[in-house]
């Protein structure tokens, strides 16, 4: 899942597009969340991802929501949405 600001952004249909063709290139697909700059949309997109609707989560979004609500995931040294 790739989480962004404003999908109408030039410089997010660039980031989307190189995405894909990785994603694509790997054999995955991807689903893209617009949040519209609502951070209240932004936070319900990355519980649900934590609810096992997506494999990952590629954020494009406001850095004082995105690590508020991100916690390391014990053992992995990767983050999780909280």
């Amino acid at each position: 899942m790739v989480v962004v600001p404003n999908i109408g952004n030039t410089f997010c249909g660039e980031v989307l597009a190189g995405i894909e063709v990785a994603a694509l290139a790997a054999g995955q697909t991807i689903l893209i969340a617009d949040f519209a700059q609502d951070v209240g949309r932004q936070a319900a997109y990355l519980a649900w991802m934590r609810n096992g609707h997506a494999d990952g989560v590629f954020l494009m979004g406001r850095p004082e929501v995105v690590w508020s609500s991100v916690a390391p995931v014990p053992d992995t040294g990767l983050r999780a949405p909280m």
